[in-house]
């Protein structure tokens, strides 16, 4: 496959911990706050080894939708309808009547979670109740819409006219990395076989596709299988009496990740249709890398990580070997051996340049969002390389060995406060993504100039 040309990224949006879109989310972590707290209400908690989790800040259901679409609706799904509309008006179309925005455009839309609507479900013994006093078939309905995956694709297409291709997917951690790398085969692929010119408007799917990630998968049984997946402790954080310092990547007192609630889209078109209609362009998209380790499900293969970073710089045509000028938007999660991996592969990587390419991690602030992690690491991200900074690791006080060597951001004094940032010319954010399964997926965006 050829690039057709330059994928610009013109529309963001972002529910967080740490608030209801990017513009909040974004402050509160140039402050150094974070969106992580004990579970509410505490009492549905009580009793589990995790009592802590990054749920939304300021996301109110009832300000987006009406009751009938509350009850249609997962959390999950309400959550990728709203960054869907945010990264549409960001992108500066207009929504139209029935919430049809761009009607000449060939749109498309694919979205990824990781539990989806499949956390929250109601039970048997509520849809029973519920039939007592309703017709059976509106009471099981209204069960079967709440829990389909797919509706975080399919209910935003709906809402906006989206007729090109839509589609869910998933892929554990890295479920937005593996969606972000369908978009860009959408959008660069050209059917030239029976006759088709590529130039044919029907040798493409689209001109322009919203990418979404959403998960709301913080619950009691959610949390009970993670603390005893891989052992006694599990692998989740079990420091309840502090939860603002419970989620710190690379720290070698880290005892396992913090679960959050988060939503993230981005909105793709060619640069030379973003260009042509004035569009605000935060990054050029380059394209990325997916591998898979085949290996164990739960570890980090260091090597085969690696691979998929050198793979990413070559498919997009960054070379380091005369100036650094990446910066780093880790995967980190907060879990020792994931850590310690990914530590290992960039060294393996980047060699004697790893010392000079600045690495953030970002789940310090608003914990684990599972599946649309890196959608909101990613928006984060473009928005400190627009401003030329580099976001500081928030919770690192010891580093584990692994990371010894590697330019870790940490917050500066300044003025007598601590900045949890630092001004950094660069041209590229490179994006780590794994998953479990031993899912890998990175991707590169390029600065706009």
């Amino acid at each position: 496959m050829e690039r057709s040309g330059d994928i610009a990224v013109t529309g963001m949006g972002l529910v967080s911990p740490l608030g209801p879109d990017k513009e909040s989310s974004f402050e509160a972590m140039l402050r150094g706050e974070s969106g992580i707290a004990l579970l509410e209400p505490q009492r549905k908690y009580k009793g589990l080894g995790t009592r802590i989790g990054g749920q939304l800040k300021g996301f109110r259901p009832e300000d987006h939708f009406s009751a009938f679409a509350r009850l249609q609706t997962h959390r999950s799904t309400q959550m990728a309808e709203v960054v869907v509309r945010q990264a549409i008006k960001d992108a500066g179309f207009e929504i139209g009547k029935r919430g049809v925005f761009a009607p000449d455009r060939k749109k498309s839309l694919i979205s990824g979670t990781s539990v989806g609507g499949m956390v929250g479900l109601p039970s048997e013994e509520w849809v029973l109740a519920r039939a007592h006093y309703e017709e059976w078939s509106r009471a099981a309905s209204m069960s079967t819409l709440r829990s389909l995956p797919e509706r975080s694709a399919t209910y935003p297409a709906m809402e906006h006219g989206i007729t090109g291709p839509v589609k869910q997917e998933s892929g554990a951690c890295a479920t937005f990395a593996l969606v972000l790398s369908e978009a860009e085969f959408r959008l660069n692929y050209r059917y030239t076989r029976n006759g088709l010119d590529e130039n044919d408007p029907d040798a493409t799917d689209a001109d322009l596709i919203i990418v979404v990630g959403t998960d709301a998968g913080i619950s009691p049984l959610m949390i009970r299988s993670f603390n005893v997946l891989g052992g006694k402790e599990g692998a989740l954080s079990r420091r309840n009496d502090d939860p603002e310092g419970a989620s710190r990547p690379y720290d070698q007192y880290a005892d396992g990740f913090v679960p959050a609630e988060m939503a993230a889209a981005l909105l793709l078109e060619p640069r030379e249709l973003a260009e042509a209609r004035g569009a605000h362009i935060y990054a050029l998209y380059l394209g990325g890398a997916d591998t898979c380790d085949a290996d164990r499900a739960t570890a980090v293969n260091s090597n085969r990580l690696a691979d998929t970073y050198r793979l990413t710089l070559r498919r997009s045509g960054i070379i380091i070997a005369k100036r650094i000028d990446i910066a780093f938007n880790a995967h980190a999660t907060s879990t020792l051996p994931g850590d310690k991996g990914e530590a290992t592969a960039v060294k393996i990587a980047f060699g004697d340049k790893a010392k000079d390419i600045p690495i953030s991690a970002m789940k310090g602030y608003f914990g684990h969002g599972l599946g649309p992690c890196a959608g909101g690491e990613i928006v984060m991200g473009l928005m400190a390389m627009e401003k030329q900074i580099v976001i500081a690791n928030r919770n690192l006080h010891n580093r584990i060995p692994e990371a010894e060597g590697l330019f870790l951001v940490e917050p500066e004094l300044v003025d007598g406060e601590l900045r949890y940032y630092r001004p950094w010319k660069y041209d590229v954010m490179l994006k780590a993504s794994s998953g479990f399964g031993g899912i890998n997926s990175v991707h590169a965006f390029r600065l706009y100039q």
